[in-house]
């Protein structure tokens, strides 16, 4: 194989000097993609442009790195273009892929084919087996850590930790005092939350509720009042069987500003929108300045526009 860029390598067809190849109408039924033989640049473009004839086989073109068979990313992250002239003479749109796609693409338990997304998302982790996982050496915390393991016998057990260093959740540790989390226990050499716990975020571990039943709590009524009409609305919302319990029922003051879906981590809530966080009770809000906005698109946070009648 031979390096044709800083992303793609192809099958020295040099030496060889084969017959041009022939794409037959054999190859209507599953559109030739990445890795298909080919003879011209069209062969390849059924269903992207960004696809080129390569010495007798499609390949991205240069900048572009596939990510299936049929889809090409620009790596240099320019502007949306629309497609007008394909050889199927349909019209098709290519949106760029921000970064919270790609971190979503190198998840472990992912298909890949190949180290990037996996290694770009998680370090210590590359493409095995068409899935996303750790490297030798490294046992998986989440979804998104890949951290050493301690008990392999290739990993010295003594490990020299000071006695004062503080680790938080996922972190090494030798003893419960090496962790940050007050509540955590130091598992397997990992600081980690104990039985009837589970972490929040990278510091904090609460207890799961004595309830293995769904609970649902009822929250305060609001009353709205326009010109024409006076109304009374009731929200209930469904918590899990993880979820924390909340310390009061009446969460009107969080249930404002607060999407829909449930959390567990911040990062959850911000892969939905970066100005947003999980709280204590499990539901991602609005960073302090920002308000929710519901609408047809879905649920975002924008920044609140501050009155005169707001400030002191």
């Amino acid at each position: 194989y031979v390096a044709i860029d800083a992303y793609r390598c192809i099958q020295d067809f040099v030496l060889l000097l084969p017959p041009p190849k022939q794409v037959t109408k054999s190859y209507e039924n599953e559109p030739l993609g990445y890795g298909s033989v080919c003879s011209i640049n069209s062969d390849c473009q059924h269903n992207t442009i960004y696809l080129e004839c390569l010495h007798g086989t499609c390949v991205c073109l240069d900048g572009y790195v596939p990510l299936g068979k049929h889809l090409c990313f620009n790596m240099r992250g320019q502007e949306s273009s629309t497609i007008i002239n394909l050889p199927s003479s349909t019209t098709s749109t290519h949106y760029p892929i921000n970064n919270e796609v790609i971190k979503s693409l190198g998840k472990l338990g992912n298909t890949c084919t190949n180290d990037y997304f996996c290694r770009r998302t998680v370090s210590q982790s590359h493409c095995y087996n068409g899935q996303c996982t750790c490297m030798n050496g490294f046992i998986p915390i989440d979804q998104y850590t890949c951290m050493q393991n301690m008990n392999e016998e290739t990993t010295p057990q003594l490990t020299t930790i000071p006695i004062d260093y503080k680790s938080l959740l996922g972190g090494k540790c030798l003893t419960k005092r090496n962790c940050h989390t007050s509540t955590a226990v130091c598992l397997d050499s990992v600081c980690s939350c104990p039985k009837g716990y589970f972490p929040v975020d990278d510091w904090s571990c609460l207890q799961v509720p004595e309830s293995s039943d769904e609970e649902l709590i009822e929250t305060t009524s609001i009353i709205t009042t326009t010109a024409t009409s006076t109304f009374s609305t009731t929200t209930i919302f469904r918590w899990w069987p993880w979820s924390p319990t909340p310390t009061t029922r009446h969460t009107s003051l969080y249930i404002k500003n607060a999407f829909r879906v449930r959390c567990l981590l911040n990062r959850q809530c911000a892969s939905m929108d970066k100005n947003s966080h999980c709280t204590l009770f499990g539901r991602c809000i609005c960073n302090h300045g920002y308000q929710l906005e519901t609408t047809n698109r879905g649920q975002h946070c924008i920044q609140r526009i501050i009155n005169e009648n707001d400030c002191d």
